[in-house]
């Protein structure tokens, strides 16, 4: 059941993955922030236990059950713990993974701020979102991974965000998804493993009123192991950008259309000019994920 307005919330165990963090009741969050607390190195990765507690007190700052003041100082605390992770560099760290929820974590605090306060989104945010992200592109291009999968992987999830959040020069489609943000997974709706919740992880949601929509960024809908949730929105990402390029003749250089597209959006953000051709395909990807977004919606509200 993946349509989760607030009447479906109370159906699913306390602190489930689909269930948004205000639905989930304060004793589990403040049980999950005393336990990242507490994991020590034998049960996780260092990378791994921080990247817990900066979502842990992320989810206890969107909780209606602290007050405004409490929040403010949860969202301080997982932005000095996103900018710790960061700073320890790749080098430091087993993987990249952790790094990258670290600044998808630091991009969206002043995003998930304003939703904790039901603040409407402005340009102003909008803009603050898109330089972190492209804070992101700008380290990756730093990064000499072990596996170029990796890098693959991460700037697809990378690039699906930006994607969803610049504006579109078709005229249709303008504004239409800045209400639906795209927000990313915490730790809670995206780290399981071995578990019984492990089918409902999803990498990132749009909130419509009090409607979660889970998505799953990969490039196909199987993963060696795990048999998702079949109510999971999947975005291949890599056909989509594979597709955009080609829909404008532009040449896909070295078989990888992932870094291409990731080259072109962080250009954008960063305000260079852009051709016709390339800014049509960023288009075809925004426009892409705003129609999947909206078809979803509608398809799944005539269940209710």
């Amino acid at each position: 059941m993946t349509q989760i307005a607030a009447q479906e919330a109370s159906r699913l165990p306390d602190g489930h993955p689909y269930m948004l963090a205000e639905d989930v009741s304060i004793d589990f969050l403040k049980y999950q922030l005393d336990n990242a607390l507490v994991l020590d190195e034998g049960e996780l990765h260092p990378e791994e236990r921080l990247i817990h507690l900066g979502w842990a007190h992320t989810e206890m700052g969107l909780s209606p059950d602290t007050s405004d003041k409490e929040a403010e100082g949860h969202f301080e605390q997982a932005g000095l713990v996103a900018d710790d992770i960061i700073g320890k560099g790749y080098e430091g760290f087993r993987t990249y993974r952790s790094i990258h929820e670290a600044f998808l974590l630091r991009a969206y605090l002043p995003a998930l701020s304003a939703r904790r306060l039901r603040e409407p989104l402005t340009e102003n945010i909008e803009d603050k979102v898109l330089d972190r992200l492209c804070n992101e592109f700008d380290a990756l291009s730093a990064v000499e991974f072990r596996d170029p999968n990796e890098l693959i992987g991460h700037l697809a999830k990378l690039s699906v965000h930006a994607a969803h959040l610049r504006d579109t020069s078709n005229e249709a489609f303008r504004g239409v998804i800045h209400p639906h943000l795209l927000y990313p997974g915490s730790a809670r709706e995206s780290r399981h493993k071995d578990s019984p919740l492990a089918p409902f992880n999803h990498d990132a949601y749009v909130v419509l009123d009090d409607l979660k929509i889970p998505y799953r960024i990969r490039s196909t809908k199987k993963n060696p192991g795990i048999e998702y949730d079949e109510e999971l929105l999947f975005i291949p990402y890599s056909r989509i950008a594979k597709a955009a390029l080609r829909s404008f003749d532009i040449e896909i250089k070295n078989g990888e259309p992932v870094i291409m597209v990731a080259d072109l959006l962080a250009d954008e953000i960063e305000g260079k000019n852009l051709s016709e051709a390339e800014v049509g395909a960023l288009d075809h990807i925004t426009n892409y994920l705003v129609t999947e977004g909206l078809a979803y919606i509608a398809t799944h509200s005539l269940l209710e």
